[in-house]
């Protein structure tokens, strides 16, 4: 059996601007890597070593680096993953066609939750609709209950990355709480524009995220430029 993981998609927001990157659950579980354009694809049981862990990441350039930020290469692919057999994304299919002539079953990762309903099309349902085109005569079976399974028993790593998580929000709300008083708005972004930031809730929780370092919804190059040393205290 071999399976394929897709990340998700980059989500078009305006002009030549995407949403602010949002790696698809399952994938980043299992690989830990964390960009658009990224296949992982499994196959244990494949009769050719070279197919047995293959992951497809997304061709970086200088550009691509000073503009969106820093792309991994391979050798950071396998540092962060631990996958040997690692491919740009455009080489995907005239890599897989062999190894999948090699399986009887493919594991395909759709989007199971009993609440979603699939308005918009993504990565992982396209692929499922052209592999059973391409490939029709093979087996095709669910992934998600198996990493439901999985990723309910949790890795020390995993554990140290919530407690993380509960100290950033714990510090976030003790500021707040600090500054919460009578005649402090809470109003949505579009109104920020002239209140004064002392009297705003939100202004203040963007500080705080801000801070600590957590990732926001910046511009793509702002966001890069802090890494690449404008890195000074916020005030």
């Amino acid at each position: 059996s071999i399976a394929v993981f897709h990340s998700n998609d980059e989500m078009p927001r305006n002009g030549d601007a995407f949403f602010t990157f949002r790696q698809q659950s399952d994938i980043y579980y299992l690989t830990g890597i964390d960009q658009e354009d990224t296949i992982l694809v499994l196959f244990p049981d494949s009769p050719n070593p070279l197919y047995k862990e293959m992951i497809f990441v997304k061709e970086t350039s200088e550009q691509i680096a000073v503009w969106d930020g820093a792309r991994l290469n391979p050798n950071q692919v396998y540092e962060v993953s631990g996958i040997k057999q690692v491919f740009w994304f455009h080489e995907f299919w005239k890599t897989i066609h062999a190894a999948f002539l090699l399986a009887e079953n493919i594991y395909l990762n759709l989007n199971e939750n009993d609440r979603f309903t699939d308005r918009v099309s993504y990565s992982n349902l396209r692929f499922a609709k052209e592999i059973k085109d391409k490939y029709p005569a093979h087996n095709f079976k669910r992934s998600a209950p198996l990493l439901a399974h999985l990723r309910m028993r949790k890795e020390a790593e995993e554990i140290d990355q919530l407690k993380e998580a509960i100290n950033i929000t714990q510090k976030g709300f003790e500021r707040l709480l600090s500054f919460v008083k009578p005649g402090v708005f809470d109003l949505p972004e579009t109104d920020w524009w002239g209140f004064d930031p002392d009297d705003h809730i939100e202004i203040q929780e963007h500080w705080t995220m801000a801070h600590l370092a957590v990732e926001m919804e910046l511009f793509p190059s702002v966001g890069q430029a802090r890494k690449n040393g404008w890195d000074g205290p916020i005030p």
